[in-house]
């Protein structure tokens, strides 16, 4: 699963557009701070990570009314059911731990691959990469001689 989240957040920041670049500053903060949402636990409950997830559905939700892009609607519509999937586990505590938590992680697989083949269907429209145009490295002078 971490390798799928770096790859996706890295091949989208290398290889997308805008739209892609923001999707992926997005989904590596959220990366990060779920380090930090996993030690807040109250009674089996992650009420930062509902909130944490919310937020990031807000802000995908946004992405997809500016952008011109397919891959930003799956986006929300999955970090949609993310939110629902734990809401529904903190209603009802009979629900297996381990069931909720498959249920996030095919919903979070889902995501990074939606990301990756926004990607992939910008490389194959042919739509260049923000970073095609960018000089990783300066180059020496190169004298003319006449």
């Amino acid at each position: 699963m971490h390798v799928l989240a770096l790859l996706s957040i890295t091949v989208g920041w290398l290889r997308g557009g805008h739209p892609e670049r923001f999707g992926a500053a997005v989904l590596f903060l959220d990366y990060l701070a779920t380090e930090l949402a996993d030690h807040w636990q109250i009674r089996d409950i992650y009420p930062v990570a509902v909130t944490q997830d919310f937020v990031v559905m807000l802000i995908f939700g946004g992405l997809a009314l500016r952008a011109d892009r397919w891959w930003p609607i799956a986006v929300t519509a999955l970090l949609a059911l993310c939110v629902l999937n734990r809401v529904i586990g903190m209603a009802n505590p009979d629900l297996s731990r381990f069931a909720m938590l498959s249920a996030g992680i095919g919903f979070w697989i889902f995501i990074y691959t939606a990301m990756l083949a926004g990607v992939v269907e910008r490389r194959l429209a042919r739509e260049a990469a923000v970073s095609d145009g960018k000089t990783w490295r300066r180059r020496s002078p190169v004298s003319r001689s006449r």
